[in-house]
């Protein structure tokens, strides 16, 4: 019998400075839109088939701008990392989740990024405004 997947306990974190911008710009206020890498944490509990050492997505979405991102990451897997994903630090909503092969979903958690006084670094807020 197929056990179906699940996720019994998920949690996508990023950090204050989980998001940076390799070369920002002179002002980031000026030119806000950015290819970023956006690092972080899933603490995360798979169910089913998966559940040893099997692959599951992580899925990142701007609700604002509708860019979206994905990186496959072991059930065993703390860490994660999407690279060259355009942001507008000025106007985000950045939802990410889990999903398991047979598409399956964690909850979804939302995070904004405020540009710093800097005007060339950014931090990650939890939420959307």
């Amino acid at each position: 019998m197929h056990e179906a997947y699940g996720f019994r306990a998920a949690e996508i974190t990023i950090g204050d400075r989980g998001i940076s911008i390799p070369v920002p710009p002179p002002s980031l206020t000026d030119d806000p839109v950015q290819e970023s890498t956006v690092e972080g944490d899933a603490d995360f509990e798979l169910t089913g088939e998966a559940a040893d050492g099997g692959l599951v997505f992580l899925y990142l979405r701007d609700q604002v701008s509708g860019a979206e991102a994905a990186t496959p990451i072991s059930s065993q897997a703390t860490t994660f990392e999407l690279s060259g994903v355009r942001i507008d630090h000025s106007d985000n909503c950045l939802e990410l989740w889990l999903e398991a092969p047979d598409g399956a979903r964690s909850a979804v958690v939302r995070y904004h990024t405020v540009i710093e006084a800097d005007d060339q670094s950014v931090r990650v807020e939890l939420g959307c405004e």
